[in-house]
């Protein structure tokens, strides 16, 4: 049987890496004081989407700390709604026609970036 294993961290990347029942994230939202712990119905609460999503989730949203653009009009909501309707990446940039024009424009002139800070984003384990 494995180890429990809590992260302590501020960084909203390992979220990715939560997998029940051993592994959690104890997430220091503000200050010292102020924690969260996170399990996997912890962070679809908190995100709208499963840790094994969360990169692609972060892709299209972005990360300003670490100096990652995400596709402008595109939210923690509207990440959290694409992958739920479509799975994942491969699927949601197949079905740019179901977007609204601006939306379907936005993902098509970022799709390269989404791939690249998914690359990026995601950790080794």
């Amino acid at each position: 049987a494995g180890h429990d294993v809590i992260i302590v961290t501020g960084d909203r990347d390992v979220y990715q890496l939560v997998c029940d029942p051993h592994v959690k994230v104890l997430y220091n939202k503000r200050g010292v004081s102020d924690y969260a712990l996170y399990d996997e119905a912890g962070i679809l609460e908190r995100t709208g989407v499963t840790p094994d999503k969360y990169v692609m989730y972060a892709a299209m949203r972005g990360d300003a700390s670490d100096n990652l653009p995400g596709v402008p009009g595109v939210g923690e909501k509207t990440a959290a709604k694409l992958l739920d309707k479509y799975g994942d990446l491969d699927g949601i940039f197949a079905h740019l026609d179901e977007q609204t024009p601006k939306l379907k424009e936005n993902l098509a002139a970022h799709e390269e970036i989404v791939r690249e800070n998914a690359i990026v984003m995601e950790l080794l384990r």
